[in-house]
């Protein structure tokens, strides 16, 4: 299956070429367990070699998924010969969610963060220093986000319909238990919480 989709990458978007270098992410769908996605990943690694390319770079893991789906995508960037794709994918980003076993063997790797500890004064993210703002824009964040939660929750069944054309019709009813969750978060907050 693994060398069949890259078959397909390689006849419909790119071609595989001797001594090319690119960047392989391998993705679970959600439900693939992680010896399966190393299975696809190891697969995939040993088909790009055998055409004669090489992969600088790989990622493996959940980036974009639905809740409960099976399977796995691959996603192949073909690298510039001066490096400028490799340094970018591999600059320093706050971004919580960017993986970090992107970085260089070379360098070494960021220690994990650990997580606040219960009843710490970091626990407490509604207690955390943030944005100042006045009571005017305060009131229109607090609306803003209102609203998009509203629109999310009105659009369920359409969102959910578009969802079954490429997906498994999950996204309108987690966008909505998203949205609800929000909108719970905010009824608790402090109305000091945007100022």
């Amino acid at each position: 299956v693994v060398g069949e989709m890259l078959q397909h990458i390689n006849d419909t978007y790119l071609q595989f070429e001797d001594g090319a270098k690119y960047m392989l992410v391998v993705n679970s769908l959600g439900a693939t367990p992680p010896g399966e996605l190393a299975v696809v990943a190891s697969e995939a690694l040993a088909w790009i070699v055998a055409k004669g390319a090489s992969v600088e770079r790989m990622m493996v893991g959940c980036y974009m998924s639905a809740l409960d789906m099976a399977g796995a995508s691959l996603s192949v960037l073909r690298l510039d010969n001066g490096g400028e794709l490799l340094r970018a994918m591999d600059a320093p980003t706050s971004a919580p969610a960017w993986p970090r076993e992107l970085t260089a063997p070379s360098e070494p790797l960021p220690a994990d963060v650990p997580d606040a500890a219960p009843g710490s004064d970091d626990a407490d993210i509604g207690a955390t220093a943030g944005l100042r703002m006045g009571a005017p824009a305060c009131n229109a964040t607090r609306a803003a986000i209102l609203a998009a939660c509203d629109a999310l929750i009105a659009a369920e069944a359409t969102l959910a319909h578009l969802d079954t054309r490429a997906g498994d019709g999950d996204c309108g009813a987690t966008m909505r238990r998203g949205a609800e969750c929000v909108k719970a978060a905010m009824c608790k907050l402090d109305g000091d919480v945007f100022s």
